[in-house]
């Protein structure tokens, strides 16, 4: 039961991760961003998004991230509560129903 909510929330889009919080991108091209890693302290775009396999991956310090790493990354930032693996989990899920619950009862889609 524990690998499949871990394969489940590793299927949730990477990019609407990115959207949902905020995280800039460069401008013409969306797929090139600043390195989400609290241990890198990057000043240019190094990480690039790769939705083919639903990564991210820093070319300056050669970090990848799936959608459960990205999270708890993206949340220390907001928060500075660092998650461990099964509340990433649990939060990555957790996105994953308020994404649906949102388009399920947004108009556009009824």
């Amino acid at each position: 039961m524990e690998q499949e909510l871990v394969d489940l929330a590793k299927k949730v889009d990477i990019n609407e991760i990115l959207d949902i919080y905020q995280y800039p991108r460069v401008e013409k091209h969306p797929y090139m961003m600043k390195c989400p890693s609290r241990s890198h302290n990057d000043h240019t775009p190094s990480c690039s998004c790769h939705p083919s396999n639903n990564t991210l991956h820093c070319f300056g310090c050669n970090t990848t991230f799936d959608t459960i790493k990205l999270y708890q990354e993206l949340e220390y930032k907001r928060s500075g509560v660092e998650l461990d693996f099964p509340e990433a989990v649990k939060g990555v899920l957790e996105l994953q129903t308020d994404m649906s619950y949102a388009e399920s009862t947004d108009p556009i889609f009824n």
